[in-house]
């Protein structure tokens, strides 16, 4: 009986194995196909005023931190984040990116997993397969170090730390320290989940009456500080300051941006009124999970929303709710199967669209190559124009919304990729046919 069972779960965690590296797989071969433009250019040098202004080759880690320091002053307060952004960009390169971003997305679902309710999510394919079924679909943006590092990794981050503190309470001196340090590291590293998060476990926090212990409450503290200091950075206040959306075009792009916020919503709606599920019953399973959703929805609503990475924190939030409030915390088959194919298509097509960016790439650098003087006329065109594609998508544009900026950051590229050929320029083919 024991050796079925054994068996029974090996094959089980196989299962899960599979799935996620059909998961690992699929985020390897988005980010190896897409050109890196526009700010991972820009991070993949010594920054001394703002990060477009860029220049000099990163040599030490010094230049990281120094870079980071002014950083901190004039862009925004994710010093651990554009920390790992600029030694990927300026140091350890594409290859090395590939690999660690598939590896953190298998972090990231298994802790989606767990936080979702399931003790082993490895030996609970289905489970799995619900989240793996979702990431794409929820988590789409550029598969570039400033989108993946910034928002995925910095998440994985917070839920890392956010798993020691729930399940490692009685850990020894140096486990304490550790955490601690992850709490700092985790709370600077995305408000778009930090706030939400820290503000969620303040309210667990009141409702226990501040009596969580000693290691929990250093722990929490320390979050909250790393969480300040990206909120209150010099960098942050004056980005923030110089934003006025209307509230209606808010509105309006959360309402067009959301995914798992809409799913838990059905959920929610079929448990109470198909299932009969009571509502203090829902609000117990996920109360915490619950609350990051609402906190974050309204702050950005507050702040204004001209981004729909702005609302992942809300979307991780309310996947794992959703996951915590599913019959055995999963998908149904027919749901598993819908999600499943709706993001397995848009990767693929994704991935053809940043497949066209890339080949214009190869073709202006080919160009470039050739021309004596740098002159390369070449007509850039977007690597789509659906609606869908140029708000949700894996790839920047050789044009981008502003071709000046993208333009720009090519001259930076090449400059570093070709330092002895003269400096690129770029026109369109249309200077041509205004000639004669």
């Amino acid at each position: 009986m024991k050796t079925n069972k054994t068996q029974s779960g090996n094959s089980t965690a196989a299962w899960s194995w599979i799935i996620m590296g059909i998961l690992c797989f699929f985020i390897a071969w988005m980010s190896s196909v897409v050109t890196w433009l526009g700010d991972d250019v820009d991070y993949g040098f010594v920054i001394h005023d703002h990060v477009w202004t860029s220049s000099g080759d990163i040599n030490s880690p010094a230049d990281i931190i120094s870079s980071q320091i002014t950083h901190y002053s004039n862009t925004n307060g994710r010093f651990v984040a554009h920390s790992l952004v600029q030694l990927f960009c300026g140091v350890l390169g594409k290859g090395m990116f590939v690999l660690c971003n598939a590896l953190v997305y298998l972090a990231f679902a298994w802790l989606i997993v767990r936080m979702g309710g399931v003790r082993k999510p490895m030996r609970n394919p289905m489970s799995t397969a619900t989240v793996a079924s979702v990431i794409p679909l929820l988590f789409l943006t550029k598969m570039m170090p400033s989108c993946q590092i910034g928002f995925v990794w910095m998440f994985t981050l917070t839920l890392a730390w956010l798993y020691l503190f729930i399940y490692k309470a009685r850990t020894g001196a140096i486990g304490t320290a550790g955490i601690a340090l992850l709490g700092i590291l985790a709370g600077n590293g995305q408000e778009a989940l930090s706030i939400g998060m820290s503000a969620a476990l303040g309210l667990w926090w009141l409702h226990k009456r501040c009596r969580i212990g000693l290691r929990r409450t250093l722990w929490l503290l320390c979050y909250w500080a790393g969480t300040l200091s990206v909120c209150l950075a010099p960098g942050t206040l004056a980005r923030s300051g110089r934003m006025d959306i209307p509230l209606f075009d808010s509105i309006f792009y959360m309402a067009m941006s959301l995914r798992a916020v809409y799913i838990l919503a059905a959920v929610i709606m079929w448990l109470r009124f198909s299932r009969k599920t009571s509502w203090n019953t829902i609000w117990n399973k996920s109360a915490l999970w619950l609350n990051i959703t609402v906190i974050m929805l309204i702050f950005n609503l507050w702040a204004g929303v001209y981004s729909n990475r702005q609302l992942f924190g809300a979307e991780l939030a309310a996947a794992i709710a959703t996951l915590r409030l599913l019959p055995n915390h999963r998908f149904s088959t027919l749901w598993l199967t819908v999600f499943a194919c709706l993001s397995a298509y848009i990767c693929i097509h994704q991935i053809n669209c940043a497949k066209k960016v890339s080949a214009q790439y190869n073709d202006i650098t080919s160009m470039f190559l050739a021309s004596p003087d740098g002159v390369v006329l070449y007509d850039r065109t977007l690597g789509s124009t659906g609606t869908f594609d140029r708000e949700f998508r894996i790839y920047e544009d050789i044009t981008g919304y502003g071709a000046h900026e993208t333009r720009r950051t090519l001259i930076k590229d090449f400059g570093r990729r070709f330092p002895t050929h003269p400096r690129l320029q770029l026109y369109p083919m249309a200077i041509t046919r205004l000639t004669y």
